[in-house]
């Protein structure tokens, strides 16, 4: 990838922030046990925002949360840029995790619009509940069979949302 450029970012940010791990300007970093290169490699790491500058574990860099970033490539015009899994940006949601951080703007500049927290791969449909009511003409809730779809259902919404962050595992 080409060195990013930080074309308008807004000044402030987040605040100083304290890196624990190598990063260049431009670079989406979040915070796991210390803030590092976001990724979403099977041990992903969300992105909370840019820094604006390069630096070194220790060192003090400030982190932003709006703004816009040259220096991509591929990156497919009004369409959501997601985190890739080498810790760049990406018009194709990845497969272990996905969070949209952004939206093209051309093949090599994004806005950052970060999705907090929240993976925003489309998922598969979740099979739907069944009717409600009693009794077989009503819905069937009062099967075994109906019940357990019902059951499965809820636990593969529940698994969902743990799966984008928007809830975390018991």
């Amino acid at each position: 990838m080409a060195d990013k450029t930080l074309a308008g970012i807004e000044p402030g940010g987040l605040g100083p922030i304290t890196l624990a791990g190598t990063v260049e300007a431009g670079d989406l970093v979040g915070d796991s046990t210390g803030w590092k290169v976001a990724k979403q490699a099977a041990t992903a790491i969300s992105a909370v925002g840019v820094v604006d500058r390069a630096g070194v574990s220790g060192k003090i860099v400030q982190l932003h949360t709006r703004g816009s970033i040259r220096g991509a490539s591929g990156l497919t015009p009004r369409a959501p840029v997601y985190l890739a899994e080498s810790g760049e940006v990406s018009s194709t949601p990845g497969a272990n995790f996905a969070q949209m951080v952004g939206v093209a703007i051309s093949a090599t500049e994004w806005v950052l619009a970060i999705n907090q927290g929240v993976g925003s791969k489309p998922s598969a449909h979740i099979t739907d509940a069944p009717a409600g009511g009693t009794g077989a003409a009503a819905g069937a809730w009062d099967t075994a069979n109906n019940r357990d779809i019902a059951i499965a259902t809820i636990n593969a919404i529940i698994v969902a949302l743990e799966a984008h962050g928007i809830t975390v595992k018991a």
